[in-house]
Parts: structure tokens; C-alpha cells; sequence
């Protein structure tokens, strides 16, 4: 609303829409081998995500081969570098559980596949 110096008023509503776009972007590939360029199974904090609740990595016979709670996206400490107790896993397909959280506070759970290449 506003006011002239004649003492007239007028007003108008503005209605804003936002749109959050909640694609996700996780990597389909990495190669850990130590050429310090994608070397990591790594979540971006680009897609709007504040914590990685859970990362769960399987084999493709379902055993457990990683997995990690509560830490902040982009952090290679807290990703899987293709490995499974200190030993180097050989290239394959390996199935993920992705619980994560966004900085708005709104869940999301995510299962797919990585391939990981040496």
C-alpha cells in the first residue's frame, strides 16, 4: 500500500510461488583409484542437502560392504572410497540406500545403483 502527498492511496497483492527443485543428483560411476579426481562415492551438497542421514552400499549378492550415519554431504571421510574393511573391492555394480535430509528440513530416500571402476 501506498500513499501519495494528496493523501491517495493504492495497493495491489503480490502472490510468489517458490519452486524447490528436490532432484537429487547421485553419482552413477566413480573411480577409486587414487587419481584424486572422483575417487569417492560422494553425495553434493549442490542438490540442496544438509546431512546424509544414512548411506548403505550392498554387493550385488546383498552383503554389506559400507556403511555410514549423520555427516554433512561432500565430506570424503565420511564416503565410500570403494573399499570394504580396508580391503580394495573389485569393479561392479553395487546397490545403495540413501537417507538424506534437505536444509529445509524435508526427508527424501533414495535407492539406485553405482558402478564403481578402476
Amino acid at each position: 500500500m501506498v500513499v501519495d502527498e494528496n493523501g491517495c492511496t493504492a495497493s495491489d497483492n503480490v502472490r510468489i510461488d517458490v519452486f524447490i527443485d528436490r532432484n537429487l543428483f547421485v553419482p552413477n560411476v566413480f573411480s577409486p583409484n587414487g587419481d584424486q579426481v572422483n575417487d569417492y562415492f560422494m553425495i553434493s551438497s549442490a542438490s540442496g542437502i544438509k546431512e546424509i542421514e544414512e548411506l548403505t552400499i550392498y554387493d550385488r549378492w546383498g552383503a554389506l560392504v559400507f556403511q555410514a550415519f549423520h555427516f554433512p554431504p561432500d565430506d570424503p571421510n565420511q564416503s565410500w572410497d570403494g573399499s570394504m574393511r580396508g580391503k580394495l573391492l573389485n569393479p561392479g555394480v553395487y546397490a545403495y540406500k540413501l537417507i538424506a535430509r534437505y536444509i529445509d528440513g524435508r526427508p527424501i530416500v533414495k535407492f539406485g545403483d553405482v558402478t564403481l571402476i578402476r
